[in-house]
């Protein structure tokens, strides 16, 4: 992943540059890693690199983090209006110029992140988490919008 090509020894036509030079040695790697993979039972470990590009990837694509650590406070007891939750998520996505999930993927993604959620005679809820105090009278302007 983080290797660099410098120079200016382009070979066009690499493919058929190795058929010619290297065939036989690329055929006995191919077959040899074949037969490792079934010996592992097509279960192979990545290496480190791959599995430190894997996590940097996942973690600056991680939207559902990125909207709670910006908007939410997390804790025991904290309770949040999932509509006005949802309305402070759409304007969030708006003021970064993220593509917004629909409400399916928003709330399943909550509840795979391990909050909870509930109806209740007043509404539904998401425990686990609130807005943080100076989101809350934003998300209900933004729930209003929403409504309209």
């Amino acid at each position: 992943f983080g290797a660099k090509i410098d120079g200016n020894g382009d070979i066009k036509n690499y493919a058929e540059y190795l058929f010619e030079n290297a065939g036989e040695a690329v055929m006995a790697w191919i077959i040899e890693g074949a037969k490792r993979v079934i010996d592992k039972d097509f279960h192979i470990t990545p290496p480190e690199c791959v599995r430190n590009a894997i996590d940097a990837y996942k973690q600056d694509n991680d939207w559902l983090e990125h909207f709670l650590c910006e908007r939410c406070e997390i804790g025991d007891g904290y309770s949040e209006k999932s509509g006005e939750l949802y309305a402070s998520y759409r304007g969030f996505c708006l003021a970064v110029g993220e593509y917004t999930r629909s409400t399916a993927d928003f709330y399943a993604a909550i509840e795979g992140a391990g909050f909870i959620r509930r109806r209740a005679k007043d509404g539904r809820y998401i425990d686990g988490l609130r807005l943080k105090p100076y989101n809350k009278t934003e998300a209900s302007d933004e729930f209003d919008d929403f409504l309209k």
